[in-house]
């Protein structure tokens, strides 16, 4: 019974409200959309994705954070190829309880396209710098550890015979945060 009564004390919120220095880890799946027409990649693609990252909340309703993540494999039997992406956003809270908030991003991010094979010549990865934005939900589980669930956007691109091809990740994550 001690044990239990012990592992409930840490697992149950504490009420803290964690501020300063966090990383975390974030899974989940992204649908990668072709948003131009250009490619000969016409659907979306979906699939698993991680993320790492590091933050620093400077009072409880903002906080600044860099993220590297994958935003996305795509193709079909034509062209295809996977994009990471390396992040700089601000984070807004809206605190609707003491442990729970809701939190938006919005950033700017360089996504790299890579590993691009086609059966037809001219196409490889690019590079693209763009705003990226997101909302979801933290659960404050104690002063040390955070509990998110996610969605966030990122725009990417793609070398075309025909030129750049713009494409979006839709990525829904979940993540657990430390805070120092």
């Amino acid at each position: 019974m001690k044990k239990i009564a012990l592992t409930l004390a840490f697992l149950l919120p504490s009420g803290a409200y964690a501020q300063g220095l966090y990383i975390g880890g974030t899974m989940g799946e992204a649908q990668t959309l072709n948003a131009s027409n250009q490619a000969a990649w016409n659907n979306s693609s979906y699939n698993s994705v991680f993320g790492a990252l590091i933050g620093y909340q400077f009072n409880r309703y903002f906080g600044v954070e860099g993220a590297y993540s994958e935003a996305g494999e795509f193709g079909n039997n034509a062209v295809s190829g996977k994009t990471d992406v390396a992040t700089l956003e601000g984070v807004g809270y809206l605190p609707l309880s003491n442990v729970l908030s809701l939190y938006g991003k919005l950033g700017v991010g360089s996504a790299t396209t890579q590993s691009v094979s086609s059966a037809r010549p001219g196409y490889s990865g690019a590079n693209r710098i763009s705003s990226t934005y997101g909302l979801g939900l933290q659960f404050n589980i104690n002063a040390a550890f955070s509990a998110r669930f996610g969605y966030d956007y990122y725009r990417s691109a793609l070398n075309t015979p025909d030129g750049t091809a713009d494409f979006g990740s839709n990525a829904f994550t979940v993540g657990a945060l430390y805070h120092f």
